[in-house]
């Protein structure tokens, strides 16, 4: 392990136009975002918070942990992470795993089957779910069971110990499904599919469904009001069934990753990959947040929004912006090197080469309750930001493109790669 000194600066350029144009657009830009979202129901920290102890249904039983697709782990982060153990499976994983109550990893792989590793990486068991590969990250249903969507439009329910509880054909077209399933506290589950919405109910029953024209992306997200629904092509809904979808908004732009619940109101997305911007669902408003002028490369799709009110946004080349309560870009810094390709002369080629290039975004960033960011980026670079910004490298080269980074329970997470390994880490040697 290796600690850096605090990332938080503005890239270190040649001087000349390019640099001076930098400096002047993120200052133009923290004050027209200050100036428009001051008044707005956004990031507030004053605003009463429900404080959550712990998750019955595991450490990270849902894709982007939460329920508001924050990346907000219940429990520490290690303060020194090494590796605790690795697995390589034999397969490969396209989408991220979840973490169990008990602390064990299910694993959807690329093929028709899903694995369980134990809290110590022994693999309890291995099924194989029909003839269609899992499409969307599983879950973690009330009562402990995994829930898995197949892209045949086959609904399965297998419990932790290996048993498959049932498997319900959804009637709903998944083969294209971007959005993972929603867990509800009465144990039914909220799927999406390419262009519509099921409920599954405990025991493998259709309890209602409803039909959408754009499709799903990242998650669904539950309020008060219903459940919120973004879509691929930009566009928000809000579902309160038995009733009909309603159009609550539209981001203007195409969302890879979905949303993020920042405030009761305020739903936060990476737009066309340029832009950060928050939705406010009661008004269809639109703030802009960070804007297309300030990264040198594209973001990436997800946000992370940190206890103190701090929403992290990350770039594909590692770039790292924080943006305060009233949305004011207060941190600029990077996870890793960045590229040295960035000068006067060649800076806005590269970028403009960056946007229309196929980069590969890491997985998302999760936030402890003490403010701690880890992350696991294309390089193999595991570590985490601590609060003062300086960075804990845990590991210099994991694998190459990770799939996910999960919270595993106090002083643990995992990382899992697109090759089949699995890594746990965590503050010393398991008991």
């Amino acid at each position: 392990m290796a600690r850096a000194p605090a990332p938080w600066y503005i890239p270190s350029v040649p001087s000349g136009g390019f640099r001076h144009r930098l400096l002047a657009l993120l200052v133009v830009t923290g004050a027209s975002v200050l100036a428009s979202f001051a008044i707005a129901d956004g990031l507030d920290p004053e605003a009463p918070r429900t404080i959550v102890i712990g998750d019955p249904l595991g450490p990270a039983p849902r894709d982007r942990v939460d329920p508001r697709r924050l990346g907000r782990a219940h429990t520490a982060l290690p303060k020194a992470p090494e590796v605790l153990w690795r697995r390589d499976l034999a397969g490969s994983i396209d989408l991220p795993p979840v973490i169990d109550p008990k602390g064990g990893v299910i694993v959807a792989l690329a093929s028709p089957e899903v694995v369980r590793l134990d809290a110590e990486g022994k693999q309890a068991w291995r099924l194989r779910l029909g003839a269609s590969r899992p499409v969307v990250p599983p879950a973690i249903a009330a009562g402990g069971s995994a829930v898995v969507v197949a892209s045949d439009g086959s609904f399965w329910s297998v419990s932790l110990g290996g048993a498959v509880r049932f498997s319900t054909d959804l009637a709903l077209a998944t083969n294209k499904a971007a959005a993972s399933p929603l867990p509800r506290a009465d144990g039914s589950v909220v799927v999406a599919g390419n262009s519509g919405l099921v409920i599954v109910d405990a025991q493998g029953r259709i309890d209602a469904r409803c039909e959408l024209s754009d499709r799903p992306i990242g998650g669904l997200i539950p309020t008060s009001r219903g459940l919120v629904v973004p879509t691929f092509e930009g566009r928000v809904y809000r579902w309160q069934p038995p009733g009909k979808p309603v159009l609550v908004g539209d981001f203007g732009g195409r969302l890879d990753g979905g949303g993020s619940l920042a405030s009761d109101k305020s739903l936060v997305a990476v737009v066309d990959g340029s832009r950060v911007v928050a939705l406010d669902l009661v008004t269809a408003s639109l703030t802009t947040l960070l804007g297309e002028s300030v990264p040198l490369a594209p973001y990436e799709p997800t946000v992370v929004l940190t206890p103190g009110g701090l929403l992290l946004a990350t770039t594909v080349i590692g770039e790292l912006f924080a943006v305060d309560a009233r949305a004011t870009l207060v941190q600029r810094g990077a996870l890793e090197p960045l590229p040295t390709m960035f000068t006067a002369d060649a800076g806005a080629a590269v970028g403009a080469m960056l946007r229309t290039n196929t980069m590969h975004a890491g997985p998302p960033m999760v936030v402890d309750p003490g403010g701690r960011v880890a992350f696991a980026r294309n390089s193999g670079r595991v570590g985490l930001v601590e609060p003062d910004g300086s960075i804990l490298v845990a590991q210099a080269r994991q694998c190459a493109r990770p799939i996910a980074l999960l919270p595993a329970g106090v002083g643990r997470m995992v990382v899992a790669c697109r090759s089949g390994a699995v890594a746990l880490f965590g503050d010393g040697k398991q008991p």
